[in-house]
């Protein structure tokens, strides 16, 4: 048999009150003795009135009260727009008035948190960056240029564009995209000399290296394990706005200078997603099969894999990539020194991190595809294929009678 579930306490609306509960009771009491006298075989046709009377008049009573505390809630609701224009009167329109209750990692244990943490933001260990072949001396520039282009009108409407379209949570600061977006009708110039200012130091200012942690559950793993919860970063959108802008510029080199990401790398790429790397591998397998030979998939899965990535891999590949020095400047400041903050059952609680680009931010992806194209440039056996998606590795490898299995761990493809 199935187990039996508790009932859920059934929720109150927003206008109700004490009164019209003790109404409520009455005109239910009334009710009932109105449709029981009315099951008797004998009846008196005058108190069977009286007891309809009494239960006509609650009834109309209770409606009354609630039409009444209807209205004078609603008054209040929008009576509170003065003091918060983002308060619940927006958020009712919004569709956003969910039941409250508190982050995950105020309701986690305090040893549990903490090895969540740990693994999810390891400490610095010393890590040497893999040797990534430079590219040939025809296609080496004679000196890279130190001009820094001056951040224009044109590059912050496109981020601004993007901005528009989205509606993720505020960061630290509270201040939602839709509201930043109508603001830089007025702070459009000051946002360009900043950002400007930034690129022409290296510089990433310290508040927008500050994240708020928020921990999702993942189904289907156990609760005190950290493999169970997936981390996300949310950062200020003046931050994620600046970030835009070296994205794009960082995608405008690799295109038109390079050298560029490799071809088999799909995932946070304009025109490179799921299905297509699900095509090219599905037109592999169709070409090694049709000429009568054997196909074996290797699917390798990065643990953590966004939090892990060492800077040094990113600062090696930057390299690699020829990106001009006053953005490979601003990405060192921008990895340095960052942290997450979160609610604990003990306050707030704050950790650095060591690794890795922060899930929620913009430059992130780029940033993975970035450090993780040099694994896609190493030289693979006769017959072998590698297609990467984000952070997933199929391999397929295409044999005619010997067969290549790479030590790698397997999963359904």
């Amino acid at each position: 048999m199935p187990r039996v579930r508790q009932r859920s306490a059934k929720r109150q609306v927003y206008w109700w009150t004490a009164e019209i509960a003790q109404l409520r009771i009455a005109c239910v009491a009334a009710r009932r003795r109105y449709t029981r006298y009315r099951r008797r075989r004998r009846r008196d046709s005058a108190e069977e009135d009286a007891l309809y009377e009494v239960y006509r008049v609650s009834k109309e009573t209770l409606w009354l009260a609630i039409g009444d505390s209807k209205s004078r809630a609603r008054e209040e609701l929008l009576g509170s727009l003065d003091r918060d224009p983002w308060g619940r009167p927006y958020r009712w329109i919004r569709g956003k008035l969910r039941p409250w209750a508190p982050p995950l990692t105020q309701r986690m244990q305090p040893q549990l948190l903490e090895s969540v943490l740990s693994t999810l933001f390891p400490e610095r260990v010393g890590h040497v960056p893999p040797a990534i072949a430079s590219p040939s001396a025809t296609d080496s520039p004679e000196e890279e240029s130190t001009d820094v282009p001056e951040v224009t009108q044109a590059e912050t409407r496109v981020a601004v564009s993007r901005l528009r379209a989205k509606n993720t949570a505020p960061g630290p600061d509270g201040v939602p995209g839709r509201a930043l977006v109508l603001a830089l009708k007025e702070l459009e110039p000051q946002l360009r000399g900043l950002f400007t200012a930034c690129l022409e130091q290296g510089q990433s200012p310290s508040v927008w290296k500050e994240g708020r942690l928020v921990l999702l559950r993942k189904e289907g793993r156990p609760a005190d394990s950290p493999s169970a919860y997936r981390p996300i970063v949310l950062l200020d959108e003046a931050g994620k706005l600046f970030e835009r802008i070296i994205a794009d510029r960082l995608v405008s080199h690799l295109c038109r200078e390079g050298p560029d990401l490799d071809d088999n790398q799909f995932g946070f790429r304009c025109g490179r997603s799921t299905i297509d790397a699900i095509t090219r591998v599905r037109a592999l397998v169709e070409e090694t099969v049709s000429r009568g030979g054997v196909v074996l998939a290797v699917s390798l899965d990065i643990s953590n894999a966004f939090n892990t990535l060492p800077w040094s891999c990113i600062r090696e590949a930057l390299n690699y990539h020829r990106v001009p020095p006053y953005l490979r400047r601003t990405i060192g400041a921008y990895l340095e020194e960052r942290c997450v903050t979160y609610w604990g059952r003990d306050g707030a609680g704050r950790r650095v991190m060591s690794f890795g680009v922060p899930q929620g931010s913009v430059l992130g992806p780029l940033l993975w595809n970035i450090g993780y194209d040099w694994v896609l440039r190493g030289e693979l056996p006769s017959g072998a294929d590698l297609t990467c998606y984000a952070d997933d590795t199929p391999g397929g490898v295409r044999t005619g009678k010997q067969r290549w299995f790479p030590r790698l761990r397997c999963h359904k493809w």
